[in-house]
């Protein structure tokens, strides 16, 4: 079966620019395509991942996770010391009902716009489902929950058996020899069944607990050597093999999720050329009406559409396209940031604002940036060390004593279901995450060396089509236009590898800038990633009900 595809004559053609516009916007945002391409469901998906849409949508999750610090029984004081006896603030009836109501309304509103059905407003976080990472993070926590279940149920087993030879070996009464009576029994952590099991879980997530530690020391030294056991099989045997399994599973995963964010961009950005694409003599191109309308009424960053406008005309002088030139230019979608160039700087009229921008473009205010910073690092810093010491390495188990004396044994379920899906669960997925990223890293070494060592217009010779320098004068580009077009093939083919390599370390180059670089998951793993064939691209593009309409047998 072969695809070829031409636009009806009946089919507007504003329409299909704006489905090209909208399929390159998915392949901006890695957005699968699979949705809608009519008039009317384009303009309610415009409406529903427009900009302003989305604000509103941000901050009404922001206030729904405000709205607990405001209801009764109100929390804002400003002060936690409960000596004080401050009083909260008491909103009159119904303020944060309606403020919840509304955010409600505006949440749902989206959700209707994206899925036409209410299925989010059941989920408990609404912020997960905001943030891809966090979804990443949970389909992984997802596909790891069957080795997970085994290395808990094998730990549980362990905690089970150190309970019963605790309350075996250190839990016996004292008896009067001559009446066969107990007369005392000894004070000990492992009273019954369930606060020694507790107890030991406490022991294993801290290690330190003098609580249990002590007493039974004092009582029986013996209870040194099953500390030491168990902590030693418990903590370091069977916990780090937890992580291990962890990491095993999680190996790859954010690699195969970041390919298949590469497949989905290049699929968007093919389907945008199968509904503007047209046949002459046999071949499928693109006008150059549409590749300027399309450039100028997609919603990108502006210097992705500056550089898009460039390089368009530097390489193809606004002529016609095919399909392969037209994945290549729009490759420039791949780029993590605007090259570095130098900004002429504008020096305004009145003397107050050029006293003013001299100010803000000194060391001395950069000074003063900085030691604010520190401030407020340090400030942090304290509040996150006192939350630390109190909910990781000592007396978590205070809070849950609370609890307990407050409501009923039963919370101990809620506390340690917390322990098991954040300290064992995500915790672990966060350090496979960082081991992961710094293997990565680690075997990017090599390649950053040599990269570094060579000239910086050697590097850029071996970039990728789209990121060759754009300062040589349009008439040689345009000459040798048609006289290259042959070896583009083997050219791509011959500098993909560099190609991925230099734009993954392309911000090892801007490192001495004041610009801030972000990494991200692509910058991480780009030189792996493999470029979608196009046999794939075409069988994903035409599994969508809109171009399975276009098929020729």
């Amino acid at each position: 079966m072969t695809f070829l595809c031409c636009r009806s004559d009946s089919i507007d053609e504003n329409l299909a620019l704006k489905q090209a516009r909208v399929l390159i916007e998915d392949a901006e945002n890695y957005r699968s395509i699979n949705h809608k391409l009519d008039k009317h469901s384009l303009i309610m998906y415009e409406l529903s991942h427009g900009l302003r849409l989305t604000i509103l949508h941000r901050a009404s999750l922001v206030i729904l996770f405000l709205l607990p610090f405001f209801e009764w029984p109100s929390s804002l004081t400003m002060s936690s010391d409960i000596r004080l006896k401050l009083k909260p603030p008491n909103l009159p009836c119904g303020v944060t009902e309606g403020i919840e109501f509304l955010c409600l309304l505006i949440i749902s509103i989206q959700s209707i716009l994206l899925y036409y059905r209410i299925r989010r407003l059941i989920r408990p976080y609404f912020l997960i489902s905001s943030s891809q990472l966090m979804k990443k993070v949970l389909k992984c926590y997802r596909r790891t929950l069957p080795t997970l279940f085994n290395l808990l149920f094998l730990l549980g087993f362990w905690l089970i058996s150190a309970t019963l030879v605790a309350m075996c070996v250190f839990n016996k009464p004292n008896r009067d020899l001559t009446k066969n009576s107990i007369v005392n029994t000894t004070t000990t952590a492992f009273t019954d069944f369930y606060d020694t099991l507790f107890s030991l879980l406490v022991l294993l997530t801290t290690t330190n607990h003098p609580d249990i530690l002590i007493p039974p020391y004092n009582g029986n030294r013996g209870t040194a050597i099953f500390s030491i056991v168990y902590l030693g099989v418990g903590l370091y045997v069977l916990l780090n093999i937890l992580t291990a399994a962890v990491y095993s599973e999680f190996s790859g995963y954010l690699m195969s999720s970041v390919q298949t964010r590469l497949m989905r961009r290049r699929v968007a950005t093919r389907a945008a050329f199968e509904v503007l694409k047209y046949e002459h003599n046999g071949i499928e191109l693109v006008s150059s009406d549409d590749i300027v309308g399309l450039i100028k009424t997609v919603h990108i960053d502006t210097w992705k559409k500056d550089t898009l406008r460039q390089v368009y005309f530097m390489r193809h002088c606004h002529g016609n396209i095919n399909a392969k030139q037209f994945m290549q230019l729009f490759k420039i979608l791949d780029l993590s940031g605007p090259a570095n160039q130098s900004i002429p700087e504008q020096i305004p009229s009145l003397r107050v604002a050029r006293i003013f921008q001299t100010w803000i473009m000194s060391k001395g205010f950069e000074l003063v940036r900085i030691i604010i910073s520190v401030f407020n690092v340090v400030f942090l810093c304290a509040s996150l060390v006192l939350l630390w010491d109190l909910m990781v390495v000592n007396n978590w188990q205070i809070i849950v004593f609370a609890y307990q004396q407050a409501v009923n044994r039963w919370v101990h379920i809620y506390m340690i279901s917390w322990w098991l899906f954040v300290v064992v669960g995500i915790l672990s997925l966060t350090t496979a995450f960082i081991i992961e990223s710094f293997l990565h890293r680690r075997d990017l070494q090599p390649d950053i060396s040599v990269i570094q060592n060579q000239p910086f217009e050697i590097m850029r010779n071996n970039v990728s089509n789209f990121e060759e320098p754009i300062g040589h004068s349009s008439n040689q580009v345009c000459s040798s236009h048609h006289h290259n077009t042959g070896s583009d093939e083997d050219e791509t083919s011959k500098y993909r590898s560099t190609q991925l390599l230099v734009s993954s370390l392309s911000f090892l180059r801007r490192r001495s800038t004041t610009e801030m670089i972000p990494i991200t998951l692509d910058e991480i793993f780009r030189c792996k990633l493999q470029e979608p064939s196009e046999e794939s691209i075409i069988a994903e593009i035409y599994s969508h009900p809109h171009f399975r309409n276009f098929v020729a047998l």
